[in-house]
Parts: structure tokens; sequence; C-alpha cells
């Protein structure tokens, strides 16, 4: 911003009245009356601006962290005040004024987006109060906290402790394998909760879009076994299987993103002409308004872990092994063999192998379809299997153009590259 036309102190101080405004303007909304009320949009927006004028005028640390210790002795001050007078409660609206005077100070010394998002998020968080208290209540009990506890335990203590390096001439990486552990656990956590907020009373179609975030194998199977228990929502029942394996399609997409973010082109345009078949079957599907139980698992215990950990540590090494022995003949022999039982281990493999410039591009991607076509025709042989016959006839022609699609995707791929 020009000097000439507006002191770049000013649009700094305008940031930090505005932040200060924003989370006051939610705290004003809910404060409470009676001796705890710290106070509204004024109280934040004039700490705030005390951050600023701490930071801006004397450039000193010490004086910014003397400011910051007086405030926290007056809000102290208030909380012990409302404990004598028979009114304590949480510290939320004192530690909100804590960072908004943080806020400001940022917004006076540093680029102006850091404190900006922080105030959005900090409001967002505030004025979600009751949506998490009721979510916590209503669907997580001890069993889901202590899996989330294991996952930050995995996810921000394992993760940085174990070694960045390949081992062995295949170059098996223990943080890379622990990376992609936590990236499926990840992803399956909000498939997971998706069902529980959910619940079987919303229907095939919902259980089945959650469900397959988590494991389509398991969406498939409970299907199955349900279409033989009750025969006649086997079309619904189909419908959801299908729509089970279209979500593990964008589940490998999301994959890519993640992992290896310039693969996706190439992969997306090899499963679209699978997803739109997809699509279009469930487009006509007959959809029952059923309740559907899904039995599925807690997506996080360590020993679920170790062995997914175990498995594409596994499919990285005979990735490479089939790589240098087969060709590229031999990548997807393995990428479609082991996508049988398990279509995660062989995309991240194959992801993280491109990635490396072990595996080309090109390859991989058609590796990554390869696996996913695989765990498709697995499913559709659970269905002919442990379904109904109407569940048959019904599964069979979407699941059997989905597969004739993708074979035919890569096809037209490997005779044009």
């Amino acid at each position: 911003m020009p000097e000439d036309l507006l002191p770049e102190w000013i649009a700094r101080l305008g940031i930090a009245l505005a932040i200060g405004l924003l989370i006051g303007l939610q705290r004003e909304s809910v404060r409470a009356d009676g001796p705890r009320r710290l106070g509204g949009v004024r109280t934040y927006a004039l700490a705030s601006i005390a951050g600023f004028a701490a930071a801006h005028g004397w450039p000193h640390p010490s004086v910014f962290l003397a400011g910051l210790a007086v405030l926290g002795l007056i809000l102290t001050a208030g909380i012990v005040r409302a404990g004598m007078a028979g009114d304590a409660g949480g510290i939320t609206a004192e530690l909100a004024a804590l960072l908004t005077f943080l806020l400001g100070g940022m917004a006076a010394t540093g680029p102006f987006l850091p404190p900006v998002a922080i105030a959005v998020l900090v409001t967002l968080l505030l004025a979600s109060k009751q949506p998490l208290h009721t979510f916590i209540r209503e669907y997580v009990g001890t069993e889901e906290m202590m899996a989330v506890a294991k996952f930050a335990l995995v996810a921000l203590v394992v993760y940085p402790l174990l070694p960045d390096q390949g081992f062995t001439p295949l170059r098996i990486n223990p943080r890379q394998i622990w990376f992609m552990v936590v990236l499926v656990t990840a992803i399956s956590f909000f498939g997971y909760f998706g069902v529980r907020i959910a619940g079987p009373k919303r229907g095939i179609l919902i259980t089945a879009l959650f469900g397959g975030m988590v494991s389509s194998t398991a969406v498939t199977l409970a299907f199955a076994r349900l279409s033989r228990e009750r025969p006649e929502i086997s079309p619904p029942l189909a419908g959801g299987i299908v729509l089970a394996g279209t979500v593990m399609f964008l589940r490998q997409l999301v994959e890519v993103a993640v992992v290896h973010p310039s693969l996706l082109p190439a992969v997306g345009a090899l499963m679209l002409p699978v997803g739109l078949v997809g699509a279009w079957f469930l487009r006509r599907n007959d959809w029952a308004p059923a309740a559907v139980d899904l039995p599925l698992a807690n997506p996080f215990e360590i020993a679920t872990a170790l062995k997914f950990g175990a498995l594409y540590g596994a499919v990285l090494a005979i990735v490479q092994f089939a790589m240098l022995t087969f060709g590229t003949a031999g990548v997807y022999a393995v990428a479609l063999l082991s996508g049988l039982a398990e279509v995660d281990a062989p995309t991240l493999s194959l992801l993280g192998l491109s990635r490396d410039a072990v595996v080309p591009a090109g390859v991989a991607a058609v590796g990554i379809l390869a696996a996913g076509l695989g765990n498709t025709a697995a499913k559709l042989g659970s269905v002919l299997v442990l379904g109904s016959r109407p569940l048959a006839r019904a599964a069979i022609w979407p699941m059997g153009s989905m597969l004739l699609a993708g074979a035919a995707a890569i096809a037209v791929y490997l005779l044009l590259i």
C-alpha cells in the first residue's frame, strides 16, 4: 500500500480493530448476565487494539509480553471474583480475550493473512459451541475418544520419531509407510463418523455413501447378507453396493491428490468412464427408505494400523521387485491381484513409487485403476456367492459394466501411449 495514500500502520490498525470486532460480536451474542459477564464487542476490540499498540509502539518483545501478563492478571482476578460469588464456570471468554490481544500484536508486526485467518477460525469455534457439544454427547463415547487419542498418538508422536530414509535396496521408508497409515485412517474416520451421525434410519443411500469411505468391502458383505434376510429390498441394496464401490474410486482420487497431485489428471481421466457408468446406474436405481444397520468397526486400532503398514510395505517391495523382474506387466499384475484384497495398499504404493520416479507415472495411473477394478471384481464375487439371487441380478449389470468400462479405459490408454 503506497505510503502517500495511507500509512501502513493505519491499515494494520484497521485489521486489528476488525479482528477485535469480529470476535467481540460473537461474544456479545452469547454473553450471560450476572457477575461473570466479561464484556462484549467493545471489550474485545479494545483488547485487540491494546495488543496492536503494545507491539507497534514498543517493538521490544518485553513490552508486549508485559501487556499480555497484565491482561492475564486482570482476567484471572475476574475469574477469582466470580468464583467467590458462586458463579464459577468455564474460561472460554478469558482465553478468547487473551488470544484477541495476541492477534492484535500479530496484525501490527507481520503479514495480514495469519491473524485474520486465526480470528475467523476462533470465531467459528466460539460459535459452534452448541453443535460441538451435541455432537460429542450423541456420537462420541469412550470407544471413539480412545480411538481419537490413539490416532493423535500415532499421527503426532510416532510419525515424527520414525526415520525418514530408505532401507534395503528397495528403499523401504518407515516414515513414509506410517504417513500412508495416517492418511488412510483419517479418511476412514470421516466415513465412520458419517455413518454414526446418519444412523441406520437414514436409509441405504446415506449408509452406503459414508460406509464406502470406511470400507466398501464391508458395505458389500453387510448388504449381501442382508439381502438373504430381506430379498424384497435387493434393488436398493444393489444400488448401495454400487454407490460404495464408486466412493471407493473417489477415495483413491483423494489419496492421489494428497500423495502425488501431479498424477491426478491421468488417474481422473482413467477413472472417469467407471464413474460415469456407476453414476448412470445409480440415477436409475429405485432407492428405498429401508433402514440398515451397517456393522463397521472403529477405523483405528493399533493392531489394524500395524497390519495395514505391514501390508503396504509388502506391496511396496513386491511392486518394485515385479518392476525390476517383469517390467510394467508385473506391476499391473501385482496391482490387480493385491487389489482383490485391499485397494489402499497398492494405490498408495504406486503413488509413492511414482513420486520417487521408481515407477513411471503412466504405469502408476494404470496400476491404480487396476487395483480398483480388482477390488470391484472381488466385491462382485462376494455378491454372487453371499447375496440373494435378486441382489445378484440387480448388481451384476452395473458392477460388470463398471469393470468393462475400466478395462476399456486402460486398453485405450495403453494404445495411445
